[in-house]
């Protein structure tokens, strides 16, 4: 389907305590004219083209970004009422660093290309990752072709720490924000008080057994709640001593050895993805329906997962390639599609019009994590269509055909 507007998300919706924003789209039984056109578009793909296959999938509606030319720099306290979705595009600068509402709205500023000196890579497991309270920015970037550096950015002094060449992937930070871990050719950890950049070992290697760390220690886990790092054996070692378990655990605070375990489902051992509240996790490299485990109970399966990257278990999802985000249908919802897939465009009054924005990073402000699972996101996105207005369309474009076959 070509890309098409969409009709305003407004924020207003919620504050005026309207429910699922409905009065915006319908009122006196009438559809917003854009949300009628959205509507109308998404009933002809689906029903009128003769094809199985997009019947089938999930149907797509764009959210235009509206980008000021020199859009406003993000405050670190500022504090939002939705998660936050980080990105780069390529206007008004190439390798800026933005970051917006989930729904689309306030587009800001993190940071540039300019004070890093390279591009910022959003994608994959070095993108960036922030905070809990929103203060620092950890990112790899692009200095020049093929050379990449890591840095921690401060958003209240806007400077600049490096934290080594090369990419830096899967940044974990404790509650506190006070450091974090990540992985760079090994296991470090930085503290933003002491602003000291140390490798996390075990204390003592003796204890290890015929475990070699530098040799034989993989993919790492973290549990905060439990202070536990644990990381995957190389197949060799597991292939050698099968009965041993196929992980080493550590206590994460100090780095005591814990011994060996099987500690989550196999699967999981080449790595994990972590859902946005950080509080449950599906097992890297999967694709389609899958497991998916909560951090306090690793090896026992918690239910289905349609996609990998969970934001909110069981109703919204960032794509597998991270270019946009998946809503799925509600039991209190009627409406006659199972998923909506939200692409992010630039609005046609902005620089960069009609660019799709892809390589998403999300961020979900500290406020915002106690109960978060239950909180209700719909209210800031358009309603789903009900059946009625689904079918409305489609009669209607019928008979529409119909009369104009006899003209």
């Amino acid at each position: 389907m070509k890309n098409k507007k969409m009709t305003k998300v407004l924020v207003g919706a919620l504050l005026a305590g309207c429910v699922f924003g409905g009065w915006h789209y319908w009122q006196k039984d009438k559809l917003d004219p854009e949300y009628q056109k959205e509507l109308d578009a998404i009933v002809k793909d689906r029903e009128l083209s003769g094809s199985e296959i997009r019947k089938q999938r999930i149907t797509e509606w764009y959210v235009n970004l509206q980008v000021p030319e020199k859009p406003p720099r993000e405050k670190w306290d500022a504090v939002h009422q939705q998660p936050q979705i980080m990105f780069t595009m390529k206007m008004p600068k190439y390798g800026d660093l933005y970051t917006m509402n989930m729904n689309g709205t306030d587009v800001r500023l993190l940071v540039t290309q300019k004070e890093l000196g390279g591009w910022v890579e959003v994608h994959g497991p070095s993108r960036p990752m922030r905070s809990p309270d929103g203060r620092y920015v950890t990112l790899t970037y692009r200095s020049r072709m093929f050379s990449y550096d890591c840095a921690l950015y401060d958003l209240k002094t806007q400077e600049v720490t490096a934290l080594g060449s090369g990419r830096c992937v899967s940044y974990h930070w404790m509650p506190d924000s006070r450091s974090v871990y990540f992985m760079n050719a090994e296991l470090q950890r930085y503290d933003v008080v002491t602003k000291q950049l140390e490798n996390v070992r075990p204390k003592a290697n003796s204890e290890l057994g015929d475990v070699s760390y530098s040799e034989h220690a993989g993919s790492y886990f973290i549990s905060l709640e439990q202070d536990r790092l644990v990381q995957a054996l190389s197949r060799k070692l597991k292939e050698k001593t099968p009965d041993e378990g196929t992980s080493i655990l550590f206590r994460l605070s100090d780095m005591a050895y814990l011994g060996r375990k099987n500690y989550y489902d196999e699967a999981c051992e080449a790595g994990q993805s972590y859902s946005l509240d950080r509080r449950s996790f599906t097992c890297a490299n999967r694709r389609g329906p899958m497991n998916y485990y909560h951090i306090d109970a690793p090896a026992q399966v918690a239910g289905q997962s349609p996609q990998r990257w969970i934001i909110q278990e069981g109703k919204w999802f960032l794509s597998e390639e991270m270019r946009l985000i998946t809503r799925y249908r509600q039991s209190d919802e009627d409406c006659p599609l199972s998923a909506l897939n939200y692409y992010y465009q630039v609005a046609e009054n902005s620089p960069g019009q009609g660019e799709l924005i892809g390589g998403f990073s999300l961020y979900l402000p500290l406020h915002l994590r106690e109960g978060f699972n239950q909180r209700d996101w719909r209210p800031f996105f358009p309603p789903l269509p009900t059946t009625v207005q689904y079918q409305e369309s489609l009669q209607r474009q019928l008979k529409q055909l119909k009369e104009y076959g006899r003209g």
